[in-house]
């Protein structure tokens, strides 16, 4: 895989604190010779061992890829667990290093099967049933266990709820700490899962293709296992989250203002899929030190974040890497805190 090397300059570091605040910095953009890319890691390998959502991109791009991906291998066959899908059959591009998501089947999370009040799978502990209910006008149900777990399976869209009023869940925020959603679910309402602050883990099937404005509002994510058919993130999603790489999907087109807002976040990979990347007017990152863009530089530019690092910003310096295929955390490390991340 190719990363750029060619000095052009120093990017503000993407703390979006103040849009308005007017101080022009140059951008430095690296690129680097090939090298070869390791096989995917399961989903649970690298959301222990980055923190990071587990989706390793494809360049997927209908107005031109990077790649033709002409030369292609298999890789080796992930197996689900019970809360995170897995897959088999998937095929890897030679030329460019990428995984290709779209080739190869997506194996569904198992869910929690019990026996002897030990789950047959993982051998997690049998919890109690809090409540349970369906959505109203939706196909979609939810189960709340004692040991914090909420999950949502079914089919289609669930509600949205009024962004003037309680999220859905508002009542159980103390006690939820992760959250499942199971093949099936296709898309889920603006703020219905806000304010969870509790949740450190989440895992959202590859049926999921749109997530609506605060849909997951104020949390404390420590582990991220995005949907690879997700196309739409809308507001002020996943924010204040503690989660060190980020690997977005390779189908996604629109990311919302404020979405993915941290202190924590080192390394961003943004596949060239993503056609919107609206940038907040208050501050969204503070830590961040690399962005890495699967397409060219002038493809970066015409997105609103892009345009945005070139021209403003008040912080210290970004590196960005274009035309980069690799993981994010396949990166320099940051140390800050007294932490070295990853």
């Amino acid at each position: 895989m190719k990363k750029c090397r060619n000095t052009i300059g120093r990017a503000a570091l993407l703390c979006l604190c103040a849009l308005l605040g007017a101080s022009f910095l140059s951008c430095r953009t690296v690129t680097s010779d090939r090298e070869p890319t390791k096989t995917t890691p399961s989903y649970s390998e690298t959301a222990s061992e980055t923190g990071a959502s587990s989706t390793e991109q494809t360049p997927e791009d209908p107005d031109g890829q990077l790649c033709a991906h002409k030369n292609q291998k298999k890789v080796r066959d992930v197996d689900p667990t019970c809360t995170v899908e897995g897959y088999k059959n998937r095929m890897k591009c030679e030329d460019c290093g990428a995984v290709l998501d779209q080739t190869g089947e997506i194996l569904p999370a198992l869910g929690h099967i019990y026996e002897g009040r030990k789950c047959k799978y993982c051998e997690k502990n049998e919890p109690s049933l809090m409540f349970e209910g369906v959505f109203e006008g939706s196909a979609v149900s939810y189960k709340m266990y004692d040991d914090g777990e909420l999950a949502l399976s079914g089919e289609g869209k669930t509600p949205s709820m009024p962004g003037n009023e309680n999220s859905f869940f508002f009542r159980y925020s103390r006690f939820v700490k992760s959250i499942v959603i199971y093949n099936g679910v296709t898309e889920i309402g603006d703020n219905l899962l806000r304010d969870l602050k509790e949740v450190t883990d989440i895992s959202i099937a590859s049926s999921v293709k749109k997530i609506g404005d605060h849909a997951f509002d104020g949390w404390s994510l420590k582990t991220l296992d995005l949907s690879r058919s997700l196309t739409y993130i809308g507001e002020n999603n996943f924010t204040y989250n503690h989660v060190y790489y980020l690997e977005l999907p390779g189908a996604l087109r629109h990311i919302g203002a404020g979405s993915f807002e941290s202190e924590q976040t080192v390394t961003i990979r943004i596949p060239t899929s993503v056609r919107e990347y609206e940038v907040a007017r208050q501050g969204q990152y503070t830590q961040i030190t690399n962005i890495a863009y699967m397409g060219t530089k002038e493809r970066f530019t015409e997105l609103e974040l892009g345009r945005y690092l070139m021209t403003d910003g008040e912080c210290a310096a970004v590196d960005l890497y274009y035309e980069y295929t690799g993981k994010a955390s396949d990166l320099p490390y940051c140390v800050k805190r007294n932490k070295t991340s990853g």
